[in-house]
């Protein structure tokens, strides 16, 4: 399984998820959970949780440098352009400030796989009329053998 990361084609100062990849393996019957986190400083956290072993390497910051309150300025938008949909977290294609964490978070349980990609657009305004970064993040969550 794998949780990558790959586009971002931010102007400065809105940066990037660039190609970071993200892995969780576990034991067949095993719950597992990834989790994608834009934060309010300018950073954003991948997560996992399940019986087995997970590994992310890649970039930490959606702004660079991450500030403070920074995230009051911009609004993300998260959409599933292909694949299994999020389990948890915000509602498809709605534009949310980012003046509070977003989180979307897919679990599987025992076989099961979700896969797919999600789509990401920041944006300077509420309407999302200006956008300031875009990206895809391919994301695998899954039990193995």
């Amino acid at each position: 399984m794998s949780f990558a990361a790959r586009i971002f084609t931010f102007g400065a100062p809105v940066s990037n998820l660039a190609m970071s990849t993200f892995q969780i393996l576990g034991l067949v019957g095993s719950t597992h959970t990834l989790s994608l986190t834009l934060n309010t400083d300018g950073t954003f956290t991948k997560a996992s949780t399940g019986n087995g072993t997970s590994t992310y390497l890649g970039p930490t910051e959606w702004y660079t440098p991450p500030a403070s309150g920074v995230g009051n300025s911009y609004w993300v938008k998260f959409h599933i352009s292909s694949g299994s949909a999020w389990d948890a977290g915000l509602v498809d294609g709605t534009i949310y400030a980012l003046s509070s964490a977003r989180t979307v978070t897919w679990t599987s349980l025992t076989t099961q796989l979700k896969s797919g990609v999600l789509a990401l657009t920041v944006y300077a305004d509420a309407g999302g009329s200006i956008t300031v970064g875009s990206g895809n993040v391919n994301f695998d969550c899954e039990s193995i053998n």
